[in-house]
């Protein structure tokens, strides 16, 4: 079985701030879209909450908006 060295907070559905690109999102995806075996994933895919188009965010350059994620409004 494969470790992923991610952070602790970095999960699918978590609301983040990508402080390189300046914007909030919602983790949808983690890992390179493009490249599946990528390993330890350097890239998570975010949607801007509310809709609009998602992007790509290192994962080194976001941080956990709030300790509950998405869930909190």
């Amino acid at each position: 079985m494969m470790t992923l060295d991610l952070p602790a907070w970095m999960a699918v559905g978590v609301l983040v701030d990508d402080l390189d690109g300046g914007r909030s999102g919602m983790v949808a995806a983690i890992g390179d879209l493009f490249d599946r075996n990528e390993a330890p994933p350097k890239m998570a895919f975010l949607l801007p909450v509310g809709g609009g188009l998602g992007w790509e965010a290192e994962i080194a350059g976001a941080a956990a908006r709030s300790p509950g994620g998405a869930g909190e409004h």
